[in-house]
């Protein structure tokens, strides 16, 4: 995805269209279905797979919302999460927008936090406007690098 470099979005667009990255964020870190469902449009399509390749894991490409929320929870149980956003860049055209942002993950398992996989990814979003809020339509993430176990992200 290229982002223009020229001044793309209000701020008050700019922060409207983070949020939803934040609330993913945020649902994650804190297991809240409610939350991190609010992130999605209900046609959204989430791919792990760039990532997953770096660190030689496969990933499912995962559709819909409940099938997205429901993988997410599952993995965000069995973890104690911090997702840190950052660099966002956002550009609107009407009712899409797209941002492109840099979280730093961590993932450590659940009462043993001697374990951890931390990556800095880039995250490739495409979101609709719906209702009061933005929604991620399309989410890729791609990996900048990785350290500690990556079989982390697996529940092993």
């Amino acid at each position: 995805m290229t982002i223009d470099q020229n001044p793309i979005a209000s701020a008050g667009d700019h922060l409207a269209v983070t949020d939803a990255l934040y609330r993913f964020g945020a649902g994650v870190d804190h297991n809240d279905l409610d939350l991190l469902t609010s992130a999605f449009s209900q046609d959204v399509v989430v791919d792990f797979g760039p990532c997953g390749r770096k660190m030689g894991l496969e990933f499912p490409l995962l559709t819909g919302d409940e099938t997205v929320v429901s993988f997410l929870s599952a993995n965000a149980g069995a973890q104690t999460t911090s997702h840190t956003i950052t660099n966002g860049r956002v550009h609107v055209e009407g009712d899409v927008a797209r941002l492109r942002a840099l979280v730093d993950a961590t993932h450590l398992p659940q009462g043993d936090h001697s374990r951890r996989c931390q990556m800095m990814n880039w995250y490739d979003v495409e979101l609709v406007k719906g209702g009061h809020f933005w929604r991620i339509r399309r989410l890729v993430i791609d990996n900048a690098w990785f350290t500690g176990d990556p079989q982390v992200l697996l529940g092993k």
